[in-house]
């Protein structure tokens, strides 16, 4: 009978021995030869006073200033950290505690971070205020919406918090911890006053992308201080993988405005409306409802948003009770919402979501 020290050994000769490609994997990250930080990102520091429109730059060695400890930020100058290696379709994770005395901006974008096109997450500490941002050509086009209120953690200075970036092929899905929490459509809206596609959450806010954003690798750019900073991010907690343009997705319905799902919704009066589901680049998308009361006639309305920023009525059903509609959408769209009107009340939501493959 092995003994727990005597499965350790045979599970380390059956990984290290027999299986090469695993065995590369381990010298890669704790060899002799092992990568250096400088081989997986570039660091440049930045400060007033110099050629480049009133600023100077030098790029530095990433060891010098991040390790376990956290990323240290000289006293006056300002921090950017890119990956090398961009992928497709890319999923960026970064694990960390906002600082409280930096602006600080992490994101999916290209590698050079002024130039590039990106999603991002905006942090301005001496507000305490979160903001969802895309931008492209030095901040020339940008669009933001604050996600303050709905979506920044209580915590968020002081316990560290998971934040995910996830493109796909017709948008990029902002993530808190484990809720979406903003939404990019990689479109160029159409000039209008107020703007299409500005919608805020929760549960998610949605802003257009004027550049998509397909591939990219993850960025940092921490703004200057007065003083030195360490800010609570490690090299393990900066993520980068490449991904799927169009995995399969089951987004939940959910009250426009809230966070309250359909699915056990209670509505005494009116009507229940959906918080739009982004759909666009999905060319099979599927509506699920069922409610505990029929629909008024004609009184379950899927509509949709047109690039001049209007809703319209993409078709209208008159729903039977506790039968599960099962609605295949054949048209293409970007943006989808629900609308329900109960023939009678109080009338119950039993089920409501988009499924896209």
């Amino acid at each position: 009978m092995a003994l727990p020290g005597d499965i350790r050994e045979i599970v380390r000769e059956e990984l290290f021995i027999t299986r090469p490609a695993v065995q590369a994997s381990y010298d890669l990250l704790y060899g002799t030869n092992k990568l250096k930080l400088s081989n997986l990102f570039i660091m440049v520091l930045w400060w007033k006073d110099g050629p480049i429109e009133g600023y100077s730059a030098q790029v530095v060695n990433p060891e010098e200033y991040w390790s376990n400890e956290g990323l240290k930020v000289p006293a006056n100058k300002a921090m950017t950290l890119m990956t090398r290696v961009l992928v497709r379709y890319p999923i960026v994770q970064f694990h960390m505690k906002m600082p409280t005395d930096r602006r600080i901006v992490i994101c999916v974008g290209g590698r050079r971070f002024e130039l590039a096109s990106w999603t991002a997450l905006e942090w301005w500490h001496d507000e305490e205020r979160l903001f969802v941002v895309t931008s492209r050509m030095e901040f020339a086009s940008q669009s933001s919406r604050e996600i303050t209120a709905f979506a920044k953690p209580t915590d968020i200075t002081t316990a560290k918090h998971t934040y995910t970036f996830k493109v796909n092929k017709g948008f990029t899905e902002v993530w808190i911890d484990d809720r979406l929490r903003a939404i990019a459509l990689h479109l160029l809206p159409k000039v209008t006053n107020p703007p299409p596609f500005h919608i805020d959450g929760p549960p998610y806010a949605i802003i257009p992308s004027f550049t998509p954003v397909t591939v990219g690798g993850a960025n940092l750019y921490i703004f200057p201080s007065s003083a030195e900073s360490l800010i609570d991010l490690t090299p393990h907690d900066v993520s980068l993988f490449e991904s799927d343009p169009n995995p399969p997705k089951v987004y939940p319905l959910y009250e426009t405005g809230t966070d309250n799902p359909f699915a056990g919704k209670e509505i005494e009066s009116g009507e229940l409306v959906s918080h739009p589901v982004p759909v666009l680049g999905y060319e099979n998308k599927t509506i699920y409802f069922m409610a505990d009361k029929d629909s008024t006639s004609g009184g379950l309305v899927i509509e949709v948003l047109t690039q001049a920023g209007n809703w319209r009525v993409y078709d209208s059903l008159t729903y039977t009770a506790n039968k599960l509609l099962v609605y295949k959408m054949t048209g293409d769209a970007i943006l989808v919402r629900v609308r329900y009107t109960p023939a009678s009340y109080p009338a119950k939501v039993l089920e409501g979501e988009v499924v896209m493959v």
